[in-house]
């Protein structure tokens, strides 16, 4: 949530329009209409279904990391593991960047090119937040997680 609040303010800060990164992330639904009117277009989605979609996908990925380095550093505490959370976001950053949006979302791709430092720093944003998890991880008690049911790893 840190990271799509910084994204939606620092767009709407800088004249690109406050809701412009939420339409960028719902353009990967194949919708460009979306991009140019916000709904307005002939045939595109309508302007609260762009901003829900593109939160869906957004939280949906951010959650996946999220769980993804709970489960690689779960016993990291302190100053170690907020070095190692930002470490983790550059890795998150060039896989989105480099990997992820040019497979799925080109458009959103293009204009990330145009304002590089700030989604890099998007993610230094994440990668702060996203240390705190094995913190509230720790703290959780012992019940069985959707994880240890599907067998995908053990507690």
């Amino acid at each position: 949530m840190a990271m799509l609040l910084f994204a939606l303010v620092h767009a709407g800060l800088t004249g690109a329009g406050f809701w412009t990164p939420l339409r960028l992330i719902s353009a990967a639904m194949g919708d460009l209409p979306t991009l140019i009117a916000s709904g307005n277009a002939d045939g595109a989605m309508s302007a609260v279904s762009i901003f829900i979609s593109g939160a869906v996908i957004h939280l949906t990925f951010a959650a996946g990391w999220g769980i993804l380095f709970v489960r690689l550093f779960p016993r990291l505490r302190g100053g170690t593991v907020v070095g190692v959370g930002l470490l983790y976001s550059v890795v998150v950053w060039a896989v989105m960047n480099w990997g992820v949006l040019i497979w799925l979302d080109r458009t959103m791709y293009d204009r990330v090119q145009l304002e590089s430092g700030a989604f890099f720093f998007e993610h230094l944003v994440y990668g702060g937040f996203v240390a705190i998890g094995p913190g509230f991880a720790r703290r959780q008690p012992e019940k069985a997680t959707v994880d240890s049911v599907l067998g995908l790893w053990p507690n």
